[in-house]
């Protein structure tokens, strides 16, 4: 069988899709920070827990490119 998907080098089309998905939570990250800094206390909050949603989907996200290997970063 040779070596582990996990071994492997990632594939153009998984670095592609990992760095979408990065640059996409960048832009919310932005988003919401903006949204932070002109808000009311109540809205930060609701940021601050927006903000980890992201951050932890983005690594989810990319963790799963890295472990399944499928070309195409659907």
């Amino acid at each position: 069988e040779g070596a582990r998907a996990e071994d492997r080098p990632l594939t153009e089309e998984e670095r592609a899709a990992i760095r979408s998905t990065r640059q996409d939570a960048a832009g919310d990250v932005r988003d919401i920070n903006h949204a932070r800094r002109t808000a009311v206390h109540d809205t930060r909050r609701r940021a601050h827990h927006d903000l980890r949603d992201i951050r932890r989907d983005a690594r989810d996200q990319i963790r799963d490119i890295r472990r399944n290997r499928h070309a195409g970063g659907g």
